[in-house]
């Protein structure tokens, strides 16, 4: 198989889209495995690839119903957290402007303050994919942008310049 004059070769990994996928000879023919889930990111060669392909579709289309381009987020990259704040059916996520290489500069924080000081924690993509997935569908809005969740629900979207973009169609 040829792509843009690359050949494709047994063991070797594609980033596509921030999702990793590796090539496996079979016989005469290669195939696309994809990441097990599992904790740590670890290679699956009997994988079905269509999941993490619709999750890429989901996040590109996410961004592309506000009228932005999507930002590459990746499985592996970090994304800070309010301790506990998964549990809690109303959470915002919000994108730092400044982040740097492996961090997602996605922050996920509470809608409500709880009492006492607000502690911190970090995870990465692929975790809060197992955790809390349909948030992952709007990890590749750009930076700055502020998203607010009722559940699975999007209750809001605010651009960097504050203006809200969700419903407005």
């Amino acid at each position: 198989m040829v792509s843009a004059g690359s050949v494709f070769k047994d063991g070797e990994t594609l980033n596509y889209g921030g999702l990793i996928f590796a090539l496996r000879q079979r016989g005469t023919s290669l195939w696309l495995g994809c990441p097990r889930i599992e904790g740590d990111s670890v290679f699956d060669d009997e994988g079905d690839v269509s999941p993490l392909l619709s999750l890429l579709a989901r996040e590109i289309h996410f961004a592309r119903s506000l009228g932005v381009e999507p930002e590459q987020v990746n499985l592996w990259d970090k994304v800070v957290l309010e301790e506990g704040c998964l549990s809690e059916t109303d959470v915002f996520m919000e994108r730092t402007p400044d982040a740097p290489s492996g961090d997602s500069g996605w922050f996920i924080g509470r809608v409500v303050e709880g009492e006492g000081e607000r502690v911190l924690t970090a995870l990465r993509v692929w975790h809060l994919l197992r955790l809390r997935p349909r948030l992952v569908d709007a990890m590749a809005l750009p930076r700055r942008f502020l998203v607010v969740w009722h559940g699975d629900d999007v209750v809001g979207v605010q651009d960097a310049n504050g203006n809200e973009r969700w419903g407005l169609k």
